[in-house]
């Protein structure tokens, strides 16, 4: 199912962009379900607890918790070695729709509720945000990757690793103005890989680097502003704060 995505866009419709859930299975790392195109946008979830005054109710807004990542939801890297997720939104807890014939009014049809079902849907009222301001400010509508690159731009760092966040939790004010060019800026490819496959790089299967093996790419930075933009780079490398080890011993013969 991914590679079909996959294939469709590239193919017949490369102005698609399309957002999936990470899932519900975490906290452990490598727990992404699929499908999980390549050309598609994995969303985790996030917290914005007290947000609606239902289960969670608080007596004041400094009780608010937001951007947090919340420990069910499903971390990467993928099957094919990519991190899998690209940004969080909120999952954690707030108001979302469920079904008319549910609420009988559809005036009411909303309940308090979390998930990265729900974090993905909120991912793709901002996109369609993006794809809006792009095409009001170029005249033409942008492609997956110029989509995906803006909207992750535009998110905030919150201190989590790649595979558990990506690039930050959404935040869809900084994306439409990225989008419609009225500051920030933004790189592509908005994530890279590294590695190929006997010299080539075939982007929906794993790529392979052998030990001693030296991996490069071009990071482009693109400024949709009308005046200059100061950008600052550095390098990150992911560094082992902690671990446990202990044996499990399982008999799958038993429930």
């Amino acid at each position: 199912d991914s590679r079909m995505v996959d294939y469709y866009v590239r193919h017949f419709s490369p102005s698609t962009t399309f957002l999936v859930a990470t899932g519900n299975g975490g906290p452990g790392y490598g727990t992404i379900t699929a499908p999980k195109p390549v050309v598609a946008l994995g969303i985790a979830a996030s917290t914005q607890m007290g947000s609606t005054g239902g289960t969670d109710s608080i007596t004041d807004t400094r009780q608010i918790t937001f951007g947090d990542i919340v420990p069910f939801s499903n971390r990467g890297p993928g099957a094919e070695g990519r991190t899998g997720v690209h940004l969080a939104a909120d999952g954690a807890n707030a108001a979302g729709a469920i079904p008319i014939n549910t609420a009988t009014n559809g005036a009411y049809a909303n309940t308090e509720w979390g998930g990265t079902s729900r974090s993905t849907p909120v991912a793709s009222g901002a996109i369609a945000l993006v794809y809006q301001a792009f095409q009001r400010r170029t005249g033409r509508w942008p492609t997956w990757e110029e989509a995906r690159a803006i909207l992750m731009s535009g998110a905030r760092f919150n201190g989590y690793d790649t595979f558990t966040v990506g690039a930050g939790v959404l935040d869809a004010g900084d994306a439409v103005r990225i989008a419609a060019g009225l500051r920030g800026l933004y790189a592509t490819p908005a994530e890279w890989t590294a590695g190929g496959y006997h010299g080539y790089t075939h982007p929906a299967f794993a790529s392979v680097v052998s030990p001693g093996e030296v991996a490069t790419t071009t990071i482009t930075l693109h400024n949709p502003t009308d005046h200059p933009v100061a950008a600052t780079l550095a390098a990150r490398t992911p560094r082992r704060i902690g671990s446990h080890e202990e044996a499990i011993i399982a008999d799958r013969t038993k429930e």
